[in-house]
């Protein structure tokens, strides 16, 4: 076989194993961002006292709460008072 062909024969081999590769990743990664989508929202998530995080810092009575704002203004704002009140 010339060298021309082995080249193109391999490289063709190299190609093929290289997107059965790259669709693994991209279905593992979209399995992961589903189960993690899953996991963060639910209906519990979208109600105002939900606890985003909690313990933060190691102290039981700090914790992040959801925004009471939809609007990237609202949000800006809540992380603000959130900031200067120490609660974040």
């Amino acid at each position: 076989m010339p060298k021309s062909a082995r080249f193109l024969r391999h490289g063709a081999s190299r190609m093929l194993v290289m997107s059965v590769r790259h669709y693994q990743l991209v279905h593992y990664l979209q399995r992961l961002m589903a189960s993690f989508v899953d996991k963060l929202f639910t209906k519990k998530s979208f109600e105002a006292s939900h606890v985003l995080a909690d313990n933060v810092d190691d102290l039981k009575d700090k914790h992040i709460l959801m925004p009471d704002g939809t609007r990237y203004a609202e949000t800006i704002f809540y992380e603000a008072i959130s900031l200067s009140m120490g609660k974040v």
